[in-house]
């Protein structure tokens, strides 16, 4: 079925490549020339959790909140798991993807891989398996899906899935011609966060020192 003009007028001033939408998603290259593509809802929603989280383990263990004198290991082992759901939950929250110059990066929960544009060898969204998102598939056989970026209430007033795969799609071409030497090279890297590295501090600490009182 064919657009009618009022959509396809619609479309060309609220579509998502537009450079009214670029602007209004602050989308382009910050300072370092990068190009970060995150759900901004999902993330300030898992972080508000993690947050709650972290916060109830420090009210249980500072006997803030219901915790009997009783059991002092209550105030150690209660706030150990909730300090190590705030970290996985915060891990979560970093989600994103970057579009640095010639490389794209995608940071996952606790790892991130790097993939030059000159190892992508095609994007497609395979129609059977785990859904329909986007994937990268490199000339060394290595798949990066984009489950995260795909599919999300925002999308109906803001179609960022659209977005993403546009602007991965013009990096890739760009990035492309200008580094066709480093082809093939593909890394998993470990995804690190002094939040994170904090609360799982925090649930270490919690977790020997209800050891401690059990022990004793």
């Amino acid at each position: 079925m064919s657009e009618s003009l009022w959509e396809t007028a619609l479309g060309d001033w609220y579509g998502p490549a537009t450079p009214l939408m670029q602007r209004t998603r602050t989308y382009g290259p910050n300072r370092r020339g990068e190009v970060v593509l995150r759900r901004s809802l999902r993330a300030l929603l898992v972080r508000s959790v993690a947050m709650g989280f972290a916060v109830m383990g420090v009210l249980v263990a500072f006997h803030a909140i219901g915790v009997s004198p009783r059991r002092p290991q209550d105030a150690a082992f209660i706030p150990a798991v909730t300090f190590l759901l705030a970290a996985v939950f915060w891990h979560f929250s970093l989600i994103r993807l970057v579009l640095r110059p010639g490389e794209i990066v995608r940071y996952g929960v606790f790892r991130h891989v790097v993939v030059p544009c000159a190892a992508v060898q095609r994007m497609y969204r395979p129609s059977t398996g785990r859904g329909s998102a986007l994937e990268l598939e490199t000339y060394g056989g290595q798949k990066v899906a984009m489950y995260w970026f795909d599919g999300s209430l925002w999308d109906a007033l803001f179609d960022f899935s659209r977005v993403c795969e546009d602007a991965l799609r013009a990096h890739v071409r760009n990035g492309a011609r200008g580094h066709p030497e480093e082809r093939g090279t593909f890394r998993w890297l470990l995804s690190w966060s002094s939040v994170a590295a904090t609360l799982w501090a925090a649930a270490v600490v919690a977790f020997g020192f209800g050891i401690t009182m059990v022990l004793r």
